[in-house]
């Protein structure tokens, strides 16, 4: 068996996330990226990464020390070369662009008919093309993740041009504020704008407050039945049918359409 060089070193873990409902091969992605494509573009990688699944329940954990310095690392490497930020930009969006072609291309009928060979060479692309992403993209939010390595840097910035400590955290939140609206942000307002209309509607606004209800009431585990099954996949799709032929259909037609232009963002 591999001897595991830091599993046991004097760094104790860190629960970087605990996520309910995480797919293997996806996760399998990006843990191993962070410890080993990592190294480029970043300079270094992590040392160690740990997951732990039961099911589709997954932990994962950094190394507190480790976790802290690569963090360390990309800050003074933002600082000491700042052009290294605006190629993080730029191919952050050619990474991204070549991830989505990809998945465009992908056969979506039939698939029980591809061969093993087939199948075998979609989900190797898919995890070279996935990892050379997670490369580059992960790369702002680890300078910030665990331990506000950057947020930490910009405070003591701020403190050296003696700005009061009862405005350091104003001057940054105004300081790195976007110029412009995120993606997320302009697709939570158009939904937005679908929302306010059907709240105008009384019967169509206690519609979708009695389905709210109804699904909290599962997630809450009234209903025994776990995500992933068969069984699950029909009591949904038949709530969903059942809901959909009672919404007046301007409605309906708006939020199919901004489904249609916003489904990717919710895998952001």
């Amino acid at each position: 068996m591999t001897k595991l060089k830091y599993y046991n070193d004097k760094d104790p873990w860190m629960l970087a996330e605990d996520i309910p409902d995480m797919d293997f091969f996806f996760s399998d992605i990006w843990i191993t990226c962070f410890v080993n494509e990592f190294k480029y573009p970043s300079g270094r990688a992590y040392k160690k990464v740990l997951g732990i699944y039961k099911g589709f329940h997954l932990w994962f954990y950094f190394g507190e020390k480790d976790s802290k310095e690569f963090g360390d690392h990309l800050v003074n490497k933002f600082l000491k070369n700042p052009e290294f930020t605006k190629k993080i930009n730029s191919q952050i969006i050619v990474e991204a662009d070549k991830l989505r072609n990809f998945s465009e291309k992908l056969p979506e009928e039939n698939l029980a008919k591809l061969s093993n060979k087939k199948l075998w060479e979609i989900y190797n692309k898919h995890d070279e093309i996935h990892t050379h992403y997670y490369q580059w993209c992960w790369i702002p939010v680890a300078v910030d993740m665990f331990h506000n390595n950057l947020t930490e840097k910009l405070k003591q910035y701020l403190r050296s041009i003696d700005v009061p400590e009862n405005k350091i955290n104003e001057y940054l939140v105004t300081l790195t504020q976007p110029t412009k609206k995120s993606l997320i942000q302009i697709e939570q307002e158009e939904f937005l704008q679908i929302a306010i209309e059907i709240s105008k509607i009384p019967e169509q606004r206690k519609l979708f407050s009695d389905y709210f209800k109804l699904l909290k009431k599962q997630a809450m585990l009234k209903l025994e039945l776990n995500i992933h099954t068969p069984e699950y996949e029909e009591f949904l799709e038949n709530k969903m049918t059942d809901l959909a032929s009672r919404i007046d259909r301007n409605i309906l037609k708006k939020i199919e359409k901004h489904y249609q232009k916003y489904f990717y963002v919710k895998f952001m």
